[in-house]
């Protein structure tokens, strides 16, 4: 009866499994194996199972079972040989991924020899034998990897995770563009209800109060980590006396670009200075103004110039100090410090630059008023569109788009909307009149419904008189404390507020430029080393007033810091706008004192977080967070693989509390995305759907085109049921993988641009996270094994189009076909023996000859001054930011480096590039155009038959297909060099 019973549970069981039910089948088993204890193949079904969930550990005691129950019959039975396969494949997994501990094996040692001992049997297959082998090696490099793992993790996050640019240079962003948030709070304003996302500080416990962190990434002029200090002094108010006595706040300042975050220290500096106190009303007023300036404004007043250079001076000498005098509330990592005061000392020798001149700062402050204001300011009839709009680009681009609407069309659509109606055609001037108003119309037209749209903003009210005085000098309205010192100001900007007629306040205005063309300086923060090329000066094409200060009063008003107690002072409004803003900020520095640590962190987002995740960044303090209760990451993954890198590197490093998200808006390309869905797929290849089935996260929001993504961790690893099935997951880790082998096309056009520059490093870190995920270790493994042994076949292809990438390449196949996938053994030899014994997997399938070991692995450079590269690249003919580049080695008596470079789809099909014949790098150390070269790592053999052989090294660009020097470099000038 038991029998029957447990025969009965058994097949239910196979059932659940030839469904990939794997855990339904594992408990069906264990009843079984409980109903009838004495039986092998409860237990050996109930291992398969185990063994297909990733559950190694009990996978191995299952086995061990069923083999203690085996009759004399069946150990010459093929039971006998699918169970020494299945425990030496789940002994591989389960030792390399720590899950067997090392009592299993002196516990079970009879069970273990005899089931290794069925590799001696006549009959045992190579499926047998092979796992078995895997295990010999397995087992033998257990120590080793157990000894290394941390330093192989550490040389792993020294790898590049991205394909170099052509002519990479890093863009200063001073004066910031977005919405300031506080991070506690919201999102920006954003104009729905979606941006409000409190996070309910006094619901957490002590425990987690006293650990709140935030990161910032692409931290930029700092406006969102301000906003936050004045969000978490409010919060902070709101607690009990208990609570506010453990409450501890860290927040992570982090960009990759050192000038940003000098400008940032800047500004602490000053802020700390009016923390501290004790100054005269009209000093104080100095301070505030230096700090208004450097934020905000282009130019600046002489003594403002001054103070800001004094507080350069006195940086340098404090962060040259060992350690650094900073405030207690301020921390700049030591590896950030050379970078920083490089671009400090670069302010302070430019302070008296002779070309360095206010009129030519202002020659590149141009910008273009909204429409409707352009409308309702001026001073002619509004039937003269023409006149008023003459330099708004849109009415321009509109005008010459309507040259192809015909007289017909103008007439049918807009006779009935002019004061008069269309003359006839016998009045030939009359009507071409009427026809060019009607076209000047509706240019108009379309050009304030397109700033409406694109969310130009008017200028709110309470700046537009102060935003007459910046039209005609470009700078703001000081403090009367402050105004006085300047002749003429405090009368003309009297006149100015009580609306006077332009034509009384020209010659004024005239005097007052002199005044500031002579005695203003231009504001040394906005000027960077890498731009400053002689007489550069940088562009600010926008009208401040109503994008950053208008942002800035939203916010004051949203956080509610206007009011009684502190006025707006509409004698100098935005003046009084950016002093509540950071009055609000020192209040909070003030009172979270002993509660708050600011991190200044310079460096790359997505490498850094990487190495947070791996515990590598040796370089912080031990006691700084490694994980974030949230993050803000600007618009970084704009330029980082959007949503696939944010899911693997950030959402990983987010704390385990209620509301703690990674969010990001899109600025560089949010108009060319079709939908949410589009912007999805093309930097994750799934659908948003299935994100969670696959990548372990949640999307909470996915807005592109207003600009909002935010993306929440589960718990992991996730139940298999609930993951993607293993041909999902083949499926998918292919695209991804031809995706970085071949991917699409980035337009040259810059709002069009879509960055996509993942290279192999971030697809094998992406198999360790779905290792994370919950994914078992031997599907992951037997991926990588068929990429090794050049075995993967796959009915996906490339998608050779411009990018986004649409969303029907999901579901397009084509004949299943074997990849050339030697072409890149190279670059997976190099990424494995850099990182082999940090995988949480084995290894498996390596190729006759593949190095594990780092030290063969060598690293190489060659010189490449910029007349060696072709002019479309030496001269940015192509984007030089764009980060698209490779090498190509081969043989050049049997190929070409434009052959090769225009066909690299076809070397992923076969139809060139087999049998060894070519080499492709996806991973390089560096590349620079300006400094002249490029460096590599390769197998030191590799590179000695490559010598030995007489091979060249082309570089190549993926977005327009070519190779970029005019003569490919020989084996024989590439000098080895110093690598980790």
């Amino acid at each position: 009866m038991v029998s029957d019973n447990a025969n009965s549970l058994k097949e239910d069981g196979n059932v659940k499994f030839k469904q990939r039910l794997f855990r339904e089948a594992s408990d069906l088993y264990a009843k079984a194996e409980i109903a009838c204890p004495e039986a092998a193949v409860y237990p050996s079904n109930l291992s398969a199972s185990l063994y297909e969930l990733g559950d190694y550990a009990s996978a191995s005691e299952a086995i061990i079972r069923a083999a203690k129950n085996l009759s004399e019959p069946e150990r010459s039975s093929s039971m006998f040989h699918r169970l020494s396969t299945r425990l030496a494949r789940t002994l591989s997994h389960g030792v390399r991924a720590g899950t067997i501990p090392s009592e299993f094996f002196q516990d079970n040692v009879v069970e273990v020899k005899e089931l290794s001992q069925s590799t001696q049997d006549e009959s045992a297959g190579n499926e047998l034998l092979t796992a078995w082998k895997d295990w010999t090696r397995v087992e033998s490099e257990s120590d080793g990897v157990l000894q290394g793992a941390a330093d192989a993790r550490s040389r792993h996050s020294c790898l590049p995770l991205a394909k170099p640019a052509a002519a990479a240079c890093l863009a200063y962003y001073s004066i910031g563009h977005d919405h300031p948030l506080s991070i506690v709070d919201d999102w920006g304003d954003r104009g729905h209800a979606s941006s409000k996302d409190p996070l309910k500080i006094s619901h957490l416990p002590e425990e987690e109060l006293s650990n709140l962190a935030f990161l910032f990434g692409g931290v930029g002029d700092a406006r969102h980590v301000f906003g936050s200090i004045i969000g978490l002094h409010q919060a902070y108010q709101k607690l009990d006396e208990t609570k506010r006595s453990v409450m501890k706040i860290h927040l992570t300042l982090l960009d990759i670009h050192p000038t940003a975050l000098a400008r940032d220290v800047c500004i602490f500096q000053l802020l700390d200075e009016l923390k501290e106190g004790g100054h005269a009303e009209e000093t104080a007023a100095e301070i505030k103004a230096t700090l208004f300036y450097i934020f905000i404004g282009i130019i600046m007043p002489s003594y403002c110039h001054k103070r800001f250079h004094q507080t350069v001076k006195d940086l340098i000498q404090n962060l040259e100090n060992s350690p650094p005098i900073l405030p207690s509330w301020l921390h700049i990592v030591d590896m950030s410090i050379p970078a920083i005061l490089r671009s400090l000392h670069y302010w302070d020798s430019g302070m008296e630059k002779p070309s360095r001149t206010t009129p030519e700062m202002l020659k590149y402050h141009i910008f273009t008023k909204n429409v409707k204001e352009l409308m309702d300011e001026s001073e002619l009839d509004t039937s003269d569109v023409a006149k008023i709009l003459a330099n708004h680009p849109s009415f321009i681009t509109n005008k010459r788009m309507l040259d192809g609407v015909s007289d017909e069309q103008v007439i049918s659509m807009l006779s009935s909307r002019m004061s008069e109606p269309c003359p006839s055609r016998d009045q030939a001037e009359e009507q071409k009149t009427w026809l060019q108003e009607a076209r000047d119309m509706m240019a108009g037209a379309m050009a304030m419904q397109q700033d409406y749209v694109s969310g130009v903003p008017n200028t709110p009210t309470e700046f537009t008189l102060e935003a007459k005085w910046y039209d005609e000098l470009k700078a703001f309205v000081l403090p009367a404390i402050l105004r006085a010192r300047h002749p003429g100001f405090d009368e003309l900007w009297k006149n100015v507020s009580t609306s006077q007629p332009k034509s009384t306040l020209k010659d004024p205005f005239e005097q007052a430029k002199v005044h500031i063309n002579e005695e203003w300086k231009p504001n040394s923060s906005l000027f960077d080393a890498i731009f400053d090329l002689g007489h550069h000066y940088p562009e600010f094409n926008y009208n401040i007033i109503s994008t950053a200060m208008k942002d800035l009063s939203d916010f004051n008003k949203r956080l509610n810091l206007v009011g009684a107690h502190f006025p707006l002072n509409s004698d100098c409004p935005v003046f009084s706008t950016v002093e509540i803003f950071f009055d609000a900020v020192i209040r909070g520095l003030t009172a979270l004192d002993r509660h708050i640590k600011l991190e200044v962190l310079q460096g790359s987002l997505i490498s850094d977080l990487s190495r947070m995740k791996a515990g590598t960044d040796s370089k912080r303090p031990t006691e700084f967070p490694r994980r974030y209760t949230r993050m803000w990451l600007s618009n970084v993954p704009d330029y980082t693989h959007g949503m696939l890198n944010t899911a693997v590197y950030a959402v990983p490093n987010l704390q385990k509390v209620p509301g703690a998200v990674v969010a990001c808006n899109t600025l560089l390309n949010s108009q060319v995305w079709k939908d949410a869905e589009e912007f999805c797929h093309t930097y994750t290849l799934l659908l948003r759907k299935d994100i969670p089935r696959f990548l372990g996260c949640r999307i909470l929001q996915l807005e592109p085109r207003s600009g909002l993504t935010k993306l929440q961790a589960m718990d992991l690893p996730r139940p298999l049921v609930e993951l993607a099935s293993k041909e999902e997951l083949t499926t998918w880790l292919t695209r991804i993988l031809i995706n970085i082998l071949v991917p699409g096309v980035t337009s040259q056009t810059q709002i069009e641009s879509v960055y996509y520059p993942n290279n192999l490093v971030t697809l094998i870190d992406l198999l360790v996270h779905l290792h994370a995920v919950g994914f078992p270790g031997h599907w992951l493994s037997s991926f990588l094994g068929s990429i090794l042994s050049d075995n993967l076949v796959s009915d996906v292809a490339p998608y050779l189009g411009t990018l986004p990438n649409s969303v029907s390449e999901y579901h397009r196949r084509v004949p299943a076909r074997r990849l050339n996938l030697c072409p890149w053994h190279s670059d997976f030899e190099n990424i494995l023996a850099t990182s082999y014994e940090a995988l949480p997997f084995p290894v498996l399938s390596i190729p006759l000859g593949f190095t594990t070991s780092h030290t063969d692995v060598k690293t190489f450079r060659v010189n490449t001054p910029r007349r060696s590269f072709k002019q479309t690249t030496a001269n940015n003919m192509h984007n030089g930011a764009y980060p698209v580049m490779s090498l190509l080695f081969f043989d050049p008596r049997k190929d070409s480096p434009d052959k090769l470079a225009s066909s690299i789809a076809a070397i992923l099909e076969g139809k060139l590039g087999k049998n060894g014949s070519v080499h492709v790098l996806t991973v390089i150390d560096g590349f620079d155009i300006f400094e002249g070269f490029i460096r590599w790592r390769m197998s030191g053999e590799r590179v000695k038959k490559m010598k030995e052989e007489g091979w060249v090294m082309a570089p190549y660009r993926s977005d327009v297909r070519e190779s970029v020097l005019y003569q490919s470099v020989p084996a024989a000038n590439w000098i080895e060099v110093d690598g980790f």
